[in-house]
C-alpha cells in the first residue's frame, strides 16, 4: 500500500518561497561602517576577522587626522572595545568605502599635512608667546604691527595730574624710525621688554605707541646727560 501524499496549502508554499533566509535578510539592514558621501550605494558586506581588524587599525590613525575619515573614524571610535566575535549585527561595508578608508597611502598624506600644519602653527604662536610672557606686550596677531598699548608700561590707559587735576595721559603714536629717543634709551638700559620689539625695525610702520609722560621718565637720563656734557663743553 502505497503511503499517503502529504499535501501543502497554497499559503503554506506561498511563505516558504516569499521569505528570506535570516542571514540572507540581515544584509538589507547592514550600514557602511566608513561610508563616504561621494561614494554611490552599493551592497554591502560582512566583516571578515581580518578585515575588521584592519578597520579598527585604520579608526585609531584616522582619530589623530583630519578630514572626512577623521569624522568617520570619531563617530564609530566605540569600535575600539569590539572584538570580533562581537561585531554589532548592522556591521557591514561597500567595498569602495572600504579600499579608501584603510587605504596607507591616504592615510600618510593626512599624516603628512597634519605634521605641517603643526610646523607652521608653532612657528607662528609660539614666539608670540614667548614674547608675551618676556615683554609683557602681546604682539599683535594680523601682521606686523603691535597692539595699542604703551610699549613703557605696557598699559593702555593712563592717568596724569596736571594743575591739581587728574587728567587721561593719551597714547602717542611714533612719527620716527627709532621713535625719538626711545630705542637709544632701551639700548643703553639693556631693556629687553622694547628691545625685542623695536631694535633694527621700523617704529612707524610698527605703529608703536606709548604715553607721553612715559616717554619724558623713560628718556630722560639722556637729557640730563646731554645738559651735563654741554656745560662741561662751556667751561
Amino acid at each position: 500500500m502505497s503511503a499517503p501524499l502529504l499535501s501543502t496549502s497554497s499559503s503554506e508554499e506561498e511563505e516558504m518561497t516569499v521569505r528570506p533566509h535570516s542571514k540572507l535578510r540581515k544584509k538589507d539592514y547592514n550600514q557602511c561602517y566608513m561610508h563616504s558621501a561621494s561614494i554611490k550605494k552599493e551592497e554591502t558586506k560582512d566583516f571578515t576577522r581580518t578585515q575588521w581588524d584592519t578597520y579598527i587599525n585604520s579608526v585609531k590613525r584616522w582619530l589623530g587626522l583630519h578630514g572626512e575619515n577623521q569624522r568617520i573614524a570619531e563617530t564609530y571610535k566605540h569600535c575600539l572595545e569590539i572584538d570580533f566575535e562581537n561585531v554589532p549585527e548592522d556591521a557591514g561595508f561597500h567595498s569602495t568605502c572600504y579600499r579608501r578608508f584603510i587605504d596607507k597611502k591616504r592615510l600618510d598624506a593626512h599624516k603628512d599635512q597634519s605634521v605641517s600644519s603643526s610646523s607652521r602653527t608653532s612657528t607662528n604662536e609660539c614666539p608670540k608667546k614667548k614674547l608675551r610672557s618676556m615683554t609683557g606686550l602681546p604682539v599683535a596677531c594680523a601682521g606686523p604691527v603691535l597692539p595699542a598699548l604703551c610699549i613703557i608700561c605696557k598699559r593702555t590707559d593712563k592717568y596724569i595730574t596736571v594743575a591739581g587735576k587728574r587728567l587721561k595721559d593719551h597714547l602717542s603714536q611714533a612719527e620716527t624710525l627709532f621713535a625719538g629717543q626711545l630705542l637709544k634709551a632701551a639700548e643703553m638700559k639693556e631693556d629687553t621688554s622694547i628691545l625685542v620689539h623695536i631694535q633694527d625695525k621700523d617704529c612707524v610702520s610698527l605703529e608703536v605707541r606709548y604715553h607721553k609722560s612715559c616717554y619724558r621718565q623713560y628718556t630722560r637720563f639722556l637729557t640730563k646727560s646731554t645738559a651735563t656734557v654741554t656745560e662741561t663743553s662751556e667751561e
